[in-house]
């Protein structure tokens, strides 16, 4: 079973603003995912639904949502909050 995770980023993400990095520190922070999605103010999709299709529309079976934020250094940390969204 494929497993997506979104990130839902809250904060101010300082000087970084390469999509790149962005994506490639939100792969870090949750290696078990198959596909990650970002939900975020500048960046990634708007609203958590937009990033929920776009992970079924990819074949995830299970999707999880995750808080994360910014961190003063300009990479993210997870805030522990989760839940689980079925399709």
């Amino acid at each position: 079973m494929k497993t997506g995770i979104i990130l839902y980023v809250t904060g101010d993400p300082g000087i970084t603003t390469d999509q790149d990095i962005i994506d490639k520190t939100a792969r870090n922070l949750v290696p078990e995912a198959d596909k990650v999605e970002i939900v975020g103010y500048d960046h990634g999709h708007w609203d958590i639904s937009d990033a929920w299709r776009s992970l079924v529309v990819k074949g995830m079976h299970q999707i999880r949502v995750a808080m994360a934020e910014y961190s003063r250094e300009g990479g993210m940390r997870l805030t522990g909050r989760e839940m689980r969204l079925s399709g």
